[in-house]
């Protein structure tokens, strides 16, 4: 994957979700790395390279997705400040219960498909930077 990829933090408390979240994006052409909570993210984003979105579960231990979403919108960095976050959730009025300054750019309503996903991620970050590993189309072309 080059250098230019766009690069995508996955935050959530558990590992297969994250971990099937970056080999989809990977093999969609994205940089990709996780964290296990809000926590983590704002570290990983305060000491990381540049993030072009940021994945995030609504409901975490540690630091939800919300309480994540306040403190990066405070963060100092107006380009931090500034990064898209998409909010994951199994809740859908979770939108209903968000305040109008506060609110994340976007909500994934699961389960969500690949092509849910993929809309979110080439809105927000372009396409990726490289062909879908072989294989990887057939499950695409589905859809």
């Amino acid at each position: 994957m080059g250098e230019g990829a766009p690069r995508i933090l996955v935050v959530d408390d558990l590992d297969e979700h994250r971990d099937l979240l970056a080999q989809v994006l990977e093999d969609l052409g994205y940089q990709v790395s996780g964290a296990a909570d809000g926590k983590a993210a704002l570290a990983a984003i305060a000491e990381g390279a540049p993030v072009g979105l940021v994945l995030v579960d609504l409901r975490m231990p540690v630091m939800d997705g919300a309480e994540f979403l306040v403190h990066l919108r405070a963060d100092p960095d107006a380009g931090r400040a500034r990064t898209p976050v998409v909010v994951m959730t199994a809740d859908p009025l979770a939108e209903d219960d968000w305040r109008a300054g506060m609110r994340p750019d976007q909500f994934l309503v699961k389960p969500f498909g690949l092509r849910e996903l993929r809309q979110v991620v080439v809105r927000f970050c372009g396409k990726g930077s490289q062909p879908l590993r072989a294989g990887a189309g057939t499950a695409q072309s589905r859809e």
